[in-house]
């Protein structure tokens, strides 16, 4: 199951930092059943890892494969995978270090480790012993804090959505998914996966626009903050029954909810969007009086500000990784990593060919 693609990239993450801490989609996402081929790289930061799968993307798109490319979900300038297809085979290159460390399910048969740590010099990195030691724990403190602070703000969220739940229409709304689905000529087989079109890093929330630049039909839904979250998660339940197959776009924020769909029997986007450009304005399904609005507002600015601490956190998180970057990078022989990625990009090039 892919995505269209109108020549737009096509951009999602795999992971998430939610209020429930770090959630990972890998083993979804890079499900071994469904690859002919996954390379796992292996080393520490700073070792080459995202680089690799950069050149492999290139090359691929170079070649006219199918390709995505999965970011990292706490720095967007650093891939954590690729996706890559032909019509004959489909193949994968992952970062499976930790926080969503990969081992191999099917070993050799599918999955194969690459080591990165064959570039770096143990001696060097065995002088900073203690400056990583120090760098790692200050790294993990600053991550617990800022999933702390989001897991803080999920109060006041969650008396939000409570609020609004109590006046949603659930009637009304059921009966507006069902004309929705109507209208669209699905297949039940019942395929369902999941990729993330935000993230939530140190840079505050970042949305990718793959979705709007990638699909053929778009619906826009629009709402107060959780009405419309309401609504598409309806419309999961409904695709559900009937076995449809489709893509989910879990919140960064909050996994339980979706903020897109995409079925590709019809090239269908249904996205969470501003009201003034929606398409079907969910607000209209809830009744909230003006004593409850203040309440609404009040649950609103107590969220945004614990969610604000947590981002500094997630900034202090990045100075530290990118001071562990350096160390290796200091320690490492790129020629060998030359070397390796190659070897790699060489192989991929021929699994997909079908040359092996």
């Amino acid at each position: 199951m892919k995505f269209s693609s109108k020549g737009g990239e096509l951009k999602f993450f795999a992971a998430a930092n939610s209020y429930n801490g770090f959630i990972s989609y890998f083993g979804k996402v890079f499900n071994p059943e469904r690859f002919d081929k996954i390379f796992i790289l292996k080393g520490g930061p700073g070792t080459g890892k995202s680089s690799l799968m950069k050149r492999i993307l290139r090359t691929g798109v170079a070649e006219g494969f199918y390709s995505e490319a999965i970011y990292c979900s706490s720095d967007v300038n650093s891939l954590d995978g690729v996706i890559l297809s032909s019509e004959k085979r489909q193949i994968a290159v992952l970062d499976g270090t930790a926080p969503h460390a990969t081992d191999p399910q099917i070993p050799g048969a599918v999955e194969e480790i690459i080591n990165l740590g064959i570039g770096w010099d143990a001696k060097l990195l065995c002088e900073q012993r203690d400056r990583i030691v120090m760098l790692n724990k200050a790294k993990l403190k600053a991550y617990t804090k800022a999933y702390e602070n989001l897991y803080i703000s999920s109060v006041f969220h969650k008396k939000y959505e409570a609020e609004i739940e109590s006046k949603f229409d659930f009637v009304t709304a059921e009966r507006k998914v069902e004309e929705m689905i109507s209208n669209l000529q699905l297949r039940g087989e019942g395929i369902i996966l999941p990729r993330l079109i935000s993230s939530f890093s140190k840079d505050g929330f970042t949305r990718l626009e793959t979705l709007e630049k990638n699909s053929e039909q778009i619906i826009k839904l629009g709402g107060n903050g959780y009405s419309e979250y309401i609504f598409i998660n309806l419309l999961v339940k409904r695709l559900n029954q009937i076995g449809a197959n489709y893509f989910y776009f879990p919140t960064p924020y909050n996994t339980n909810s979706n903020e897109a769909l995409y079925i590709p029997d019809c090239k269908l986007a249904v996205i969470i969007s501003d009201k003034a450009n929606c398409d079907i304005n969910t607000e209209n399904l809830c009744c909230i009086k003006s004593q409850n609005s203040e309440d609404l507002e009040r649950y609103k600015r107590l969220k945004k500000s614990f969610i604000e601490y947590s981002c500094e956190e997630l900034k202090c998180a990045a100075r530290r990784h990118f001071e562990l970057e350096d160390i290796y990078i200091e320690a490492m022989d790129f020629s060998v990593i030359e070397e390796l990625a190659e070897s790699v990009e060489k192989r991929c090039k021929n699994i997909l060919s079908g040359a092996i």
